[in-house]
């Protein structure tokens, strides 16, 4: 769902995109199998499957009967009424659900519990160049080729980072705690460890492509936190970890040069860290 806003004068000044919208459960049901499905593969589409066959969701469509907690009720659909109509600040425009693989929770684990879930960007139109500029809260959800290297570097292309730290019209990145008092460039490996065995990083130093070797001592989501040497956080990854060896890949490659440090933590309790290297 798309809200257009006014400011002053003038009109369509800049919009609101809302994603994982509820809009009926049969009816977000066949969009997962006729949109999603075809666009997984491996363990991403075995798991996806798995949720929706544990959600009453399956693919043949006689036997569907989504569950109320996973996919909502049809009076909760999107009030297609509202198209091209005027919303009061406050209104309810539309239920956020667990629709498609990100709203789920469910593509790395197959879990079926329910994860209502919102995604919200902004996108504003410069009148200098006619372009509209994508705001991402997150960083993540555009191809890296469309952000700037840095997250601090001038915004020259379609979209740009606006990180949730930013206050008071500048940004205010997260530090390491731990490094508070010790200069940027006096910052040694061992410094930023309780590096545990655990985490293995490779190859090391990289161009950016990395592979990311964690044993996990449980099953649960995790966050994966990439760090410059001055504790800001310039990369962020939500995945999943099973007891035992878990693997996960990383494109840094629009990172410059220089030392980085990967964190590892679950339910806000950082579970180990350690230093990489990115040479090109």
């Amino acid at each position: 769902m798309v809200i257009s806003h006014d400011v002053g004068a003038k009109q369509d000044a800049y919009r609101t995109i809302y994603m994982h919208l509820q809009n009926g459960p049969l009816n977000d049901c066949n969009k997962a199998w006729t949109k999603t499905v075809p666009n997984l593969s491996g363990s991403q589409l075995t798991n996806y499957k798995a949720y929706l066959n544990g959600t009453g969701c399956p693919s043949d469509v006689n036997q569907r009967n989504p569950t109320v907690v996973n996919w909502g009720t049809n009076s909760k659909k999107i009030d297609a009424s509202l198209l091209g109509k005027t919303v009061a600040a406050g209104q309810a425009i539309a239920w956020s659900g667990s629709t498609g693989p990100g709203g789920c929770g469910c593509v790395d684990d197959g879990t079926t519990n329910a994860n209502t879930h919102l995604h919200i960007f902004f996108a504003h139109k410069d009148s200098t160049d006619n372009l509209w500029y994508f705001f991402d809260p997150y960083g993540i959800y555009s191809f890296p080729s469309c952000y700037p290297a840095g997250v601090n570097d001038p915004i020259n292309t379609a979209c740009a980072r606006y990180p949730i730290a930013w206050k008071n019209n500048g940004p205010q990145y997260p530090t390491l705690s731990s490094l508070a008092d010790e200069p940027a460039e006096e910052i040694a490996s061992d410094a930023v460890a309780a590096a545990l065995p655990q985490l293995l990083i490779s190859p090391n130093p990289s161009t950016g492509n990395i592979t990311v070797k964690y044993n996990g001592d449980k099953a649960g989501k995790i966050n994966l936190v990439v760090y410059d040497k001055s504790g800001s956080a310039i990369f962020r990854k939500l995945d999943y970890a099973m007891p035992g060896n878990n693997a996960y890949n990383l494109n840094l490659s629009q990172l410059i040069s220089g030392s980085y440090y990967l964190e590892l933590s679950d339910n806000n309790n950082v579970r180990t860290r350690q230093k990489f290297i990115i040479n090109k």
